[in-house]
């Protein structure tokens, strides 16, 4: 079912499981965060549809954490926003119509696997200061013609691996 979500999902334990089993999660409103997870280990979500937020997902200053099978769109930024995390793991995800797909600050051993990250208004995939040494592996990425498919902020994000990605231009 479809779910009005005003205040959003706050993760605050450790080593927690949450399968949303396909449920739509929307927030009309796009003035909260979909999915929190703040200082968290050990962290699994699966099978949610976040929607219509003012971010679909941030992790921040967490560790070990997978996110999978789910669906982040039209938020009013990001769909997907880490920040001063590792051992992030984003897995067979689709990221779509938000402002920007997926924002990384300070993100290091982490990985994007499988995702579909589409028709993102300003940006698809961005590495800001201190992301390094990701794994960014067989994603379809697809930008229109005025806006940015990758965007890495050099010199402070180094040494993250590009492998067998799709690019494509809509437009």
């Amino acid at each position: 079912g479809t779910y009005a979500v005003p205040d959003g999902i706050r993760v605050s334990a450790d080593n927690v499981k949450l399968n949303c089993n396909g449920a739509v999660m929307d927030n009309q409103e796009k003035e909260s965060i979909g999915i929190s997870v703040i200082n968290r280990r050990n962290v699994e979500i699966k099978n949610c549809k976040v929607s219509k937020n003012l971010r679909g997902i941030v992790l921040d200053q967490s560790q070990n954490i997978t996110v999978k099978t789910s669906l982040f769109s039209e938020s009013a930024e990001e769909g997907i926003q880490a920040l001063n995390s590792n051992a992030l793991r984003f897995e067979e995800n689709t990221i779509t119509k938000t402002q920007w797909g997926v924002r990384f600050t300070n993100v290091q051993n982490s990985h994007l696997y499988k995702n579909q990250i589409v028709v993102n208004k300003n940006g698809q995939l961005m590495f800001f200061a201190g992301t390094s040494f990701n794994n960014i592996t067989e994603n379809n990425i697809s930008v229109d013609y005025n806006n940015v498919p990758i965007y890495i902020f050099y010199p402070s994000s180094t040494n993250n691996v590009f492998y067998k990605n799709n690019i494509l231009q809509t437009r």
